[in-house]
């Protein structure tokens, strides 16, 4: 299984590596937990965020909510304006239950690459604080996942 999570609301200001989660972002990472425990999600090997705060935050959030006790591991390759074929191919190649905790345009383009082999024009829409779940359909192929499943915390929340 791989996760694609898209980082909770974040605080106005300036876009910059040190914007942390607002108390929204923060709230709609519980309610994605919450959902998530009942849902019964299997929990990852590791969680890529990229090097921005907004990603880190969410990805300890979901961690501290769901007690998943996984390596959070800062990676290279998913900040907003990166190219999404240099982590696909690495997605490819691993064995293990990943989650990924990004940003936009990134995470679309590279859930489209995932399921379709290019990544335009995108075809998923990531809001914020949202996870989906893709599951490998063909082997050693990009465009060789499926969607399981995609949920929205603000849909949570109503």
């Amino acid at each position: 299984m791989l996760y694609l999570i898209r980082h909770a609301d974040a605080v106005s200001g300036p876009v910059d590596a040190k914007r942390q989660l607002s108390a929204h972002g923060h709230a709609q990472v519980k309610a994605l937990s919450l959902y998530l425990k009942k849902a019964q999600v299997l929990v990852p090997d590791e969680i890529w965020h990229s090097s921005l705060l907004r990603a880190k935050e969410t990805a300890s959030g979901l961690c501290d909510h769901l007690a998943w006790s996984v390596p959070l591991v800062e990676t290279e390759d998913l900040r907003p304006e990166d190219d999404p074929l240099i982590i696909a191919r690495k997605i490819k190649k691993e064995t293990k239950h990943i989650a990924v905790v990004g940003h936009n345009p990134y995470l679309e383009f590279l859930a489209t690459v995932l399921t379709t082999g290019t990544p335009t024009p995108e075809v998923i829409i990531m809001e914020k604080a949202s996870f989906l779940v893709l599951g490998k359909i063909r082997k050693n192929e990009l465009g060789g996942w499926a969607m399981i499943s995609h949920i929205n915390a603000d849909l949570l929340m109503r």
